[in-house]
C-alpha cells in the first residue's frame, strides 16, 4: 500500500510520466497474461474485485488486447505492461509508479490475480485510513527517499 506521503515522493521522482489524476478511495491492481488453464481464476477476479464497491478502482496490467477489451467491459482500467524482468514478469515497482501517477487514492495496492476479496477488505482500508498515527511503509520507496537525501 502507498499512502500520500510516498505518493508525493514518487510524483517528484517521476513527474514526466504524470497523467491526469483520478480520485478514488482505494486502487487495487494486478497483472496477468491470457491462459486457458487460468481462465476460471481470472474470470472470478474480473467479477469479484469490482464488487467491492464504487470507491475501489480495479486496474489490470496487460499487453493482451483480448484481456483489455474483456476487462474494460467489466469496469476495470487497463494499463500496458511497460517494464518486465528478464523472464518476462512485470516489475512491480514500475506498476506501482504507473498507478500512483494516474490515481489519487488513500491506498494503492497490488494483489495476485488469484486473490478474491469480500467487503471486509474495504472495512480494513477504512480502519487503516481512520486510525491516527498508523503508518504503512514500503521498503523500495524508503530506499529511493534515502538516495535523494545523499
Amino acid at each position: 500500500m502507498i499512502n500520500n506521503k510516498y505518493r508525493k515522493l514518487i510524483w517528484g521522482l517521476h513527474s514526466d510520466a504524470f497523467e491526469t489524476s483520478v480520485v478514488y478511495d482505494y486502487v487495487i491492481f494486478t497483472s496477468f497474461v491470457p491462459s486457458a488453464k487460468r481462465f476460471v481464476v481470472h474470470n472470478n477476479t474480473k467479477r469479484n474485485w469490482p464488487s467491492l464497491g464504487r470507491n475501489v478502482k480495479t486496474v489490470l496490467f496487460t499487453n493482451s488486447s483480448q484481456l483489455e477489451e474483456e476487462f474494460t467491459e467489466a469496469g476495470w482500467d487497463v494499463l500496458p505492461v511497460e517494464n518486465v524482468s528478464q523472464s518476462g514478469t512485470p516489475i512491480l515497482k514500475f506498476m506501482y509508479m504507473a498507478v500512483t501517477k494516474r490515481y489519487n487514492a488513500s491506498f494503492i495496492g497490488f494483489a495476485n490475480s488469484d486473490i478474491l476479496f469480500t467487503n471486509e477488505l474495504t472495512k480494513t482500508f477504512n480502519f487503516l485510513r481512520t486510525t491516527p498515527g498508523l503508518t504503512i511503509h514500503i521498503a523500495w520507496l524508503q530506499e529511493e527517499e534515502q538516495m535523494l537525501q545523499m
